[in-house]
């Protein structure tokens, strides 16, 4: 029987085990042939262990040695690699080498040492003891506790147990201070977390509790439980995984966290989590429990998948629509993904996009996967690549540095910091250029306001080495300091708009509007650097300028509200008509939504047909720095109730361009099109009107058209204006003047605004005498510089004024008053010596004058001589008037 028990422990590989059994058995007196046997099975079995072990000590060697070389550590005990170890107590060598290793602070590699040496078979208890030593030097007290426990309890060993239960216990001791430590470490935290949720403990002790004979981890646990049951998924998991990183390691917390990532949402977390618990051995009721969560949660996450693949497909295709492509690798909408590797077809997806130069397009399908939880790192790579390809080299480059530290990923990794690389040289030869890029602006800037740099270097200067983002902004405070405000705003927005992402650049830009009176732009500006995480010290200076220009703000608006008001009730008092909506005057508009009273009123007016009080209280408001865009909005309500369709479309085009206020633009671009579709409608109403009452009035002349088209005409490829001015030109022409100014007004009154029209009508009022009308118009004209139209303006003008000299002369002289009439004619010949008609005029003037209202008896030669002599004398008078009217001015 223990001749077989032998064999059978040699062939399990338990060499030492036969051998042990065969000595006992050929020590025996017995049957010769029975104890030669066993001698033979005994020899054999010895030099068998001897080879096994030569083949332990060279393997074990190898192992030990890969350990020392990857600590970058000569061994100090062991014997080379390959080295006979036949007559070394290798045990006691290895023992040596990884106590040298403790006692040089290498407790890792001393640990590695003893674990692999156990690995191989060498089971000296010193090594265990040493192994537990090496865990307590590494601060895994548990660890030591536990190898020491074991080995306390050896019999027969009581040197070396005595030893051993004297570090078991002075560890133990070590331990429970620790977790005295530990329990008012996690007891801090977890009130921690509590306190920012405004939620009490419901089982944990207070803070500083003696947690002495308390089960803590059970109270823990009860805590999280209650806060899962509450609703309160994240403070849950927050306490839990608080619990695990103050090293609490109870299997039942890690299960609680899967419950949590499940509430939470997070199905694949809380796979991962019950997918490690589901494998361990030795708790069966417990893995049993876990396995359940497990599938139940698998199932959960497949039916997630499915509605995730749909969802997916359809914001995929939705973009692919948009762009007019048709979709190369992905399936249809409603497709069953079942079987499909959904990921790698995306994948393609967007990288034939981006072969295809659609590189937003590609960007988009990638991010959108990637917003609906795939989470291939291909994925993010080609990200990268599409970024790349679009110029945001930066955006490339830290999602690569990210990849780049992956672990366990060497090819890929490897691919990622190939492409980091050669990124980050394009990004530096772009910063070179983006360097030159600023400096010629930011100088052109300073030419412009005629200021030499101070910080900055020359233009083409070399800026490797030079922190240009810290002298920009140098150079934008010194020109604040120095009241240019709008050169140190436009040397910072100048750097923004060149790639310069510095917070502080940003900062200034605050400070500069705010200087420049923009509060509101500045607050704008701070209110966004407030929320920034991560700058404690940054943020602490940015809200402190915030909260104080918030303070100047309020202030300024308590002004504004007053100078609004008092505005709006004299456009009210103006109209006869009593506030509605409107506080009095002077009153405290603190907590009233002075902008929606004031919209109130103004829609009050509209709609009492109150139509230019309306806008001039929209316009009012809007001049005194009140900004919502229903104010603007009903402006162009009043202006297109007000006939102006025009002024109209151009507001309400403004305001559909806006982005990121859907249910506003949509609003708006209903009136918009309803508007549009008037005013195109309005030049057929607008024809058809002026034709009626153009008709009308050559009805009462009783004269047919010569130009106009009949009443009913279709005018669509008409120039009615033409006509119209053709049709006064020959009313004109034939002495009917009053009928052409008539046509011509009825035009304009229909808003025909041609400035050929009021030339004819000024040619109408010639012919009528009416000169002084004829020059106001024609002087209005004259601003204007239109070839061909000038010139004819500028005659006319020029006409009408001698002819108005003409008319005055005569209406003096039949008034007899002719010396009078010999003056008016004298100062316009002042400015116009050349002029024939008035030269003409003021010598029969002059002649009648001489001859006292009788014939004159001079021959016509002295007539003429007396003309020209009188006219010089009064032409002398009239100058020397002038002269003397200039010296006493002088």
């Amino acid at each position: 029987m223990l001749n077989n028990k032998a064999l059978a422990l040699r062939q399990m590989g338990d060499l030492a085990g036969a051998i042990a059994v065969w000595s006992d058995l050929a020590d025996l007196d017995g049957p010769l042939d029975f104890t030669e046997k066993v001698k033979g099975q005994l020899e054999a079995a010895q030099e068998q262990l001897v080879e096994q072990q030569r083949e332990q000590s060279g393997a074990v060697l190898t192992a030990l040695h890969g350990l020392l070389d990857q600590a970058k550590r000569s061994a100090l005990h062991l014997p080379v690699r390959g080295a006979d170890a036949d007559d070394l107590d290798l045990q006691t060598l290895i023992l040596k080498e990884a106590i040298a290793a403790r006692n040089d602070q290498q407790a890792q590699l001393s640990l590695d040492l003893l674990e692999t040496a156990i690995e191989h078979g060498f089971d000296s208890c010193w090594m265990l003891n040493n192994k537990a030593l090496a865990l307590r030097q590494m601060g895994d007290l548990a660890g030591a506790i536990a190898v020491w426990s074991d080995l306390a309890n050896l019999d027969e060993l009581s040197g070396f147990t005595e030893k051993v239960k004297g570090q078991l216990e002075a560890t133990q001791e070590l331990l429970a201070g620790q977790q005295r430590e530990q329990a008012g470490a996690v007891l801090t935290v977890l009130h921690g977390l509590l306190d920012q949720a405004k939620r009490s403990a419901l089982h944990l002790p207070v803070r500083d509790a003696d947690t002495e004979g308390l089960n803590l981890q059970t109270l823990i646990l009860k805590e999280a439980i209650s806060a899962r049951n509450d609703q309160q998924a994240q403070l849950s998991l927050d306490l839990l995984e608080t619990a695990i990183e103050h090293g609490f390691d109870s299997l039942w917390l890690v299960h609680n966290k899967a419950l949590a990532l499940r509430e939470m949402g997070d199905l694949a977390g809380a796979i991962t989590v019950w997918s490690d618990l589901a494998n361990l051995d030795g708790l069966p009721e417990f893995t049993e429990k876990v396995k359940g969560q497990l599938e139940a949660t698998q199932e959960l996450l497949a039916g997630q998948q499915r509605e995730q693949a749909g969802a997916v497909l359809t914001a995929l295709h939705g973009l692919l629509d948009q762009a007019k492509r048709s979709a190369l690798h992905l399936p249809i909408r409603d497709a069953d993904t079942e079987g499909l590797n959904l990921q790698t077809l995306i994948l393609k997806e967007a990288i034939a996009a981006r072969n295809d130069q659609q590189l937003q397009l590609s960007l988009d399908l990638l991010e959108t996967a990637i917003e609906h939880g795939f989470d291939s790192l291909w994925l993010v790579h080609n990200k990268a690549l599409a970024l790349r390809q679009m110029g945001d080299l930066a955006g490339a480059i830290a999602v690569w540095s990210d990849l780049a530290n992956l672990d366990g990923l060497p090819e890929f990794t490897e691919k990622v910091k190939g492409q980091l690389e050669a990124t980050q040289e394009l990004l530096a030869g772009q910063q070179r250029e983006q360097a030159g890029a600023v400096l010629t602006a930011l100088h052109g800037l300073l030419d412009q306001a005629k200021r030499s740099a101070l910080h900055l270097p020359i233009r083409d200067a070399d800026t490797e080495g030079l922190n240009l983002q810290t002298l920009i902004l140098k150079e934008a405070i010194a020109a604040r300091n120095d009241q240019q405000l709008q050169l140190s705003l436009d040397l910072l927005e100048t750097a923004i708009e060149h790639g310069f992402d510095s917070l502080w650049l940003v900062h200034n830009k605050a400070l500069a509007l705010r200087q420049m009176g923009d509060l509101a732009g500045a607050i704008a500006v701070w209110s966004d650097l407030a929320d920034l995480d991560g700058l404690p010290e940054f943020t602490e200076k940015v809200k402190g300028q915030l909260e104080a220009t918030q303070e100047l703000l309020a202030g300024q608006q308590r002004e504004q509200a007053g100078a609004v008001l008092t505005a709006l009730h004299g456009l009210l008092d103006q109209a006869k008509r009593s506030a509605l909506h409107l506080p009095v005057r002077d009153a405290d508009t603190e907590g009233l939504n002075l902008q929606t009273l004031i919209l109130k009123e103004a829609i009050a007016a509209r709609n009492d047909q109150q139509l230019q009080l309306s806008l001039d209280l929209l316009e009012t408001a809007i001049e005194h720095g009140f900004d919502s865009l229903w104010l603007v909005h009903n402006k162009a309500l009043a202006l297109r109730q007000m006939g102006d369709l025009a002024g109209a479309i151009a507001v309400w085009s403004d305001l559909a361009d806006l982005d990121g206020l859907p249910e506003f633009t949509e609003q708006v671009n209903e009136q918009l099109q309803a508007t549009q579709e008037l005013l195109a409608e309005q030049p057929r109403r607008q024809a058809g009107a002026v034709l009626i009452a153009l008709h009308v009035r050559l009805d009462q002349a009783k004269r047919s058209a010569l130009h106009l088209p009949v009443r009913d005409a279709d005018t669509e490829d008409l120039d009615l204006v033409k006509l119209i001015l053709k049709e006064a030109f020959e009313a004109r022409r034939d002495g009917q003047a009053q009928l052409s100014i008539d046509l011509l007004e009825i035009a304009i009154e229909h808003n025909f605004d041609s400035l050929w029209l009021f030339h004819y009508k000024a040619l109408a009022l010639r012919d009528l005498s009416k000169f002084d009308a004829a020059l106001r118009i024609w002087t209005d004209l004259s601003v204007h510089r239109i070839k061909g139209f000038s010139e004819q303006v500028q005659r006319c003008l020029d006409e009408v004024k001698h002819h108005r000299v003409l008319a005055n002369a005569a209406d003096a002289e039949r008034s007899g008053n002719l010396e009078l009439a010999i003056n008016v004619l004298v100062q316009a010949l002042v400015d116009y010596p050349d002029n024939e008609m008035l030269n003409a005029a003021l010598a029969g003037y002059m002649r009648k004058r001489r001859s006292g209202d009788v014939e004159e008896s001079d021959a016509f030669q002295t007539a003429q001589y007396s003309d020209q002599l009188d006219i010089n004398s009064a032409f002398l008078m009239e100058i020397q008037r002038k002269l003397k009217l200039s010296d006493s001015g002088d």
